[in-house]
């Protein structure tokens, strides 16, 4: 009979096995959070602009007529000057067809790196596997908490998760051991 499949002499799994499985459903629980926020945005999240998105479409037509200016990635947008996150917003009007659905993806994807990047952070703390695995799994039940369903669902929401993205990337490169050249 195979080692691995071999049971302990009062019916149960090995502690090898045991161990085995425990180490395999810790691998696969980070990513559990992720599968299910894309769900929900695949399932709740809608083609309609919401609130605020509408006083963006005379720059997506502006794009479209290939009229944007400096000015217009520069104006005040409620409190903001918010030129990468408009230039991010034009790109997927035009990548998407107008759908709105691509930037709550993206609000997604933007996450997900912000976990890439803490668990980069956390890998070099002194954590056994079985515990970095067990802190990376919680970490992603808060960075993809269903509780701020607002936010996942409405896409100029992005802007929050570029700012956590943008913040994670940096931390993680200036605690890294590049050098400071490749740093800057």
């Amino acid at each position: 009979m195979d080692g691995t499949l071999r049971r302990a002499k009062n019916g149960l799994l090995s502690p090898e096995l045991r161990k085995r499985l425990c180490m395999a459903v810790l691998t696969i629980a980070p990513v559990v959070p992720l599968l299910l926020m894309i769900n929900l945005v695949a399932r709740h999240g809608v083609d309609i602009p919401f609130a605020d998105e509408w006083t963006l479409a005379p720059l997506f037509v502006k794009a479209q007529e290939h009229k944007v200016t400096f000015m217009d990635l520069f104006m005040q947008w409620h409190e903001h000057r918010m030129v990468l996150p408009k230039l991010i917003f034009i790109a997927c009007t035009v990548w998407a067809g107008g759908n709105m659905r691509i930037e709550m993806f993206l609000s997604v994807l933007l996450a997900a790196g912000s976990a890439i990047n803490l668990l980069l952070i956390l890998r070099r703390s002194s954590l056994p596997p079985a515990k970095l695995l067990l802190v990376a799994t919680l970490m992603n039940l808060l960075v993809f908490s269903p509780v701020q369903v607002e936010s996942w669902t409405w896409g100029v929401q992005l802007t929050v998760f570029l700012v956590s993205y943008l913040l994670t990337t940096g931390i993680c490169i200036a605690s890294s051991r590049l050098s400071i050249g490749k740093k800057f």
